[in-house]
């Protein structure tokens, strides 16, 4: 029994002498958001699909391409959807549909969020002014 113990000790000497500690091989991808807070991922967790959230505004990223020796792409996460008047595509990125933000089309219809981001068009009323919404939805 002693000389088990012995062995798990010199082996345990061994590991600790060791210059190696907390070492960690992943290669990992950075981002800028436009509010300037940096951001660090996993290449794995990339891969998975997963949007990557601002810790600082609360944005979310998607990546869309790139890797490997390739520079990597994110665009702001976003969805489109037909506007009920004109059938023109409305974008409309997660970040201002969670703020509640309005989305306008080209057309002047504007759409607010109902949970489950379902888009409602919004009737303007006579002699009401326009309610003013959040940051311009990408094109």
């Amino acid at each position: 029994m002693r000389a088990r113990a012995e062995a798990i000790a010199a082996e345990i000497d061994a590991v600790l002498a060791s210059p190696l500690h907390n070492i960690n091989i992943a290669k990992f991808v950075e981002l800028k958001c436009v509010c300037g807070f940096g951001m660090r991922r996993r290449e794995e967790s990339l891969k998975q699909g997963k949007d990557i959230r601002c810790g600082d505004c609360g944005r979310y990223w998607t990546w869309v391409g790139g890797g490997g020796d390739e520079v990597y792409e994110f665009r702001p996460s976003a969805t489109s959807f037909p506007c009920e008047k004109c059938k023109n595509a409305v974008g409309v990125t997660r970040y201002d549909v969670e703020r509640g933000a309005l989305a306008r089309c080209a057309c002047g219809a504007e759409y607010a969020f109902e949970p489950g981001f379902t888009p409602r068009l919004i009737e303007p009323t006579a002699g009401a002014a326009a309610p003013s919404g959040g940051d311009e939805a990408p094109k």
